[in-house]
């Protein structure tokens, strides 16, 4: 049995596998809307993550902060002239 430490790393890795393997649409078809960030439950399901993972493994979270960060700026609507 992996330690609790291995089993990090391990979550980690299929989240960052999960990422790679994501595109642009696919990102916006697991945005819940009311809070503009991707849906926790979505990314478990999908990235094969526990609970745990996403709630307290700090590197999950940081790279997913900077997901949703790196996101926001790509979803952003572009403003040619002026964005007074």
């Amino acid at each position: 049995m992996a330690s609790p430490q291995e089993q990090g790393q391990i979550y980690l890795e299929r989240f960052r596998e999960w990422v790679k393997s994501m595109s642009d649409d696919d990102f916006r078809q697991i945005v819940y809307s009311p809070k503009g960030i991707l849906n926790r439950q979505q990314i478990k399901k999908l990235a094969g993550l526990s609970d745990q993972a996403i709630k307290k493994n700090e590197n999950v979270k940081a790279e997913l902060q900077d997901l949703e960060n790196r996101l926001r700026g790509d979803f952003q609507p572009s403003c040619p002239n002026s964005c007074a």
